[in-house]
């Protein structure tokens, strides 16, 4: 959902991160992966009629880009390929099977995994990169994720409130459950850790 799919005039596919569904595009940084290609968009020679107007390239949640309409009509075809991919299974689905509120494109996620950046600041990184994006809040992520999320990126200060290094954590992971309560994880770099409890002896 994040890499663009497309096929050359004669008749090789590329996988081409950036790209979005309805554009046409040249391409650039080809590289051949068994029977297809990988690529980066170069330049848009025409953009999509479902992108939204005056919208820009979201690098963390580039289907967002898209009208509602394209985008579930993506999910739609992305979850029947995986069903006929991996369970060889080959079933019509419509809308109603998959999306369970229509009406509210963003806050549905109770599962949100952020990254930690050498300042201790919480974001993402952009799809199939190490880039770092700082945000000040995820609008796929439930309503309480996002006020958990933002008092984090507050008084988130791992060294001193933890005693951690920096980049001894690396990711939290926040979950919401059925009730409303909000879990927090934090995943560390546990050889970080050791070699400095090491030190200590």
């Amino acid at each position: 959902m994040d890499i663009g799919v497309c096929k050359s005039k004669n008749g090789d596919i590329f996988f081409v991160k950036k790209a979005l569904y309805g554009q046409t595009v040249t391409l650039k940084d080809r590289k051949k992966k068994g029977k297809i290609y990988l690529a980066e968009v170069d330049k848009i020679i025409k953009q999509s009629e479902y992108v939204k107007e005056n919208n820009k390239y979201n690098p963390a949640a580039p289907i967002q880009d898209l009208d509602y309409d394209c985008e579930i009509y993506l999910k739609v075809k992305n979850v029947q390929n995986k069903l006929k991919r991996i369970g060889k299974l080959d079933i019509n689905l419509s809308e109603n099977d998959i999306i369970f509120d229509k009406e509210n494109r963003n806050n549905y996620r109770n599962k949100s995994r952020f990254k930690v950046n050498s300042n201790d600041e919480l974001g993402y990184f952009e799809v199939d990169s190490n880039k770092f994006i700082k945000i000040e809040e995820c609008i796929l992520s439930s309503k309480n994720i996002n006020e958990v999320y933002k008092t984090l990126n507050k008084i988130i200060n791992l060294k001193k409130e933890n005693g951690l290094h920096k980049k001894e954590v690396f990711e939290v992971v926040l979950r919401e459950d059925l009730k409303e309560n909000i879990q927090i994880i934090f995943n560390i770099n546990y050889e970080k850790i050791k070699e400095k409890n090491n030190k200590k002896v």
